[in-house]
């Protein structure tokens, strides 16, 4: 018995009816076609156009089916429903990608299962962390070996530097020798005949003196003086020649009995009383003593000729511990020096015209390379009309 009726709607059956499959039929690669069916597809990095083609099979018009696409890792979304026939990509970067596509009946109606291709571009060679990894070893190693070269050749000429260094040192050390050797026959080349004509002189003037003959006595004063003077020279350029010798000979030496013997010496000749000196606290340090008394008599010497001769002379030898260095300080109340005058003085052969004294000019540059050859150095600051001050450091030697 029938009951109810039934109709039949061809067009709405084939609306409702399930999506068909879709299928890739051609992957282009620079339109040349690839095999898309086996496991691993390679691509090498200068392809430029990949094209892909695909259709569906429905009852259904042609006209009413869709397709939608999507590459992963290009595209982040599925695109909007089109009816062409293919996808179309260029110029891809180097890596995995997965093309995508699905048929689409109607709104909403979407295949299940869509068409898939996997495929890979390679990236060129230098992209390869492989090959990055060999490229950075290659290159340490390259740098490391030129480096290492460049070192080497550098340690070389050092030793030949070195070398010839020792060999000019010892050179001019033998040239040392040989000028200190004809220093001391110079000296006593030209001190003795000197000494002979100062003695002449002397008896001449003895002689003019009983004679009663008058005139004579300032020329022979005259040559006994300048005698006198050339002998000084000779000794000034004596001590010059061997100041400069390294030290060897360094004693523990009370720094105090040495100013006070140059006290004591200066107040027997000038007639000078003992408060001209003011003598602080000195140390006992290692030095070559002989050298050293040479030094603070110089500076003495030189406070007591460049003095203002308007008011008593006032001279103080004072000390100070700098770190690795005893330093000490000549500090006088005399003419002062002139400021262009400072950067001279240690010159040898210079000397200040402002007052008449004698001297060859030589005796500050003597203590300049006595306090060098004990490691110090020396300086000093002074104004003019108003007094000077020298200091000078020595190394602090440690005593045996």
């Amino acid at each position: 018995m029938l009951e109810g009726i039934s109709i039949y709607d061809k067009d709405n059956l084939l609306l409702e009816a399930t999506v068909p499959p879709i299928y890739i039929d051609e992957f282009l690669v620079d339109d040349k076609p690839v095999n898309f069916h086996k496991d691993k597809i390679e691509l090498p990095h200068t392809v430029q156009n990949l094209v892909f083609r695909y259709h569906s099979k429905t009852l259904n018009p042609a006209y009413r089916l869709r397709y939608t696409v999507k590459l992963e890792n290009f595209n982040k979304d599925w695109s909007k429903p089109r009816s062409e026939r293919y996808a179309q990509y260029s110029y891809l970067k180097p890596g995995d990608y997965e093309f995508k596509v699905c048929a689409i009946t109607r709104p909403g109606n979407i295949s299940n299962k869509p068409a898939t291709i996997k495929f890979r571009i390679v990236p060129p060679l230098w992209r390869n962390w492989w090959f990055i990894l060999l490229v950075t070893v290659v290159s340490v190693g390259f740098i490391t070996a030129v480096i290492t070269f460049r070192i080497k050749k550098l340690q070389r000429e050092k030793e030949l530097l070195y070398e010839a260094v020792r060999e000019r040192t010892m050179e001019l050390e033998e040239k040392n020798r040989e000028l200190e050797s004809f220093a001391y026959t110079v000296s006593h080349d030209l001190k003795d005949p000197i000494g002979v004509i100062v003695g002449y002189a002397q008896v001449m003037e003895d002689f003019c003196t009983k004679r009663k003959i008058s005139g004579a006595s300032q020329f022979l004063e005259g040559i006994k003086r300048n005698a006198n003077k050339i002998v000084v020279f000779i000794d000034d350029l004596l001590q010059l020649s061997r100041s400069g010798k390294v030290i060897e000979k360094l004693t523990p030496t009370d720094i105090n009995i040495i100013v006070r013997q140059i006290r004591k010496e200066f107040m027997e000749k000038k007639g000078l009383k003992e408060k001209f000196l003011e003598i602080d606290d000195l140390p006992i340090i290692m030095v070559d003593a002989d050298r050293l008394y040479m030094v603070f008599q110089n500076l003495i010497s030189n406070a007591y000729k460049y003095r203002n001769k308007e008011k008593p002379l006032r001279i103080k030898v004072s000390y100070e511990r700098k770190g690795d260095y005893h330093q000490f300080m000549v500090q006088d109340n005399g003419i002062g020096i002139k400021k262009e005058d400072i950067d001279k003085i240690f010159q040898p052969g210079v000397r200040l015209k402002v007052v008449d004294t004698s001297g060859t000019g030589f005796g500050l540059r003597i203590v300049k390379k006595i306090v060098e050859a004990h490691d110090g150095e020396i300086w000093v600051e002074s104004k003019y009309g108003k007094g000077t001050t020298f200091y000078f450091t020595i190394k602090a030697f440690e005593r045996p």
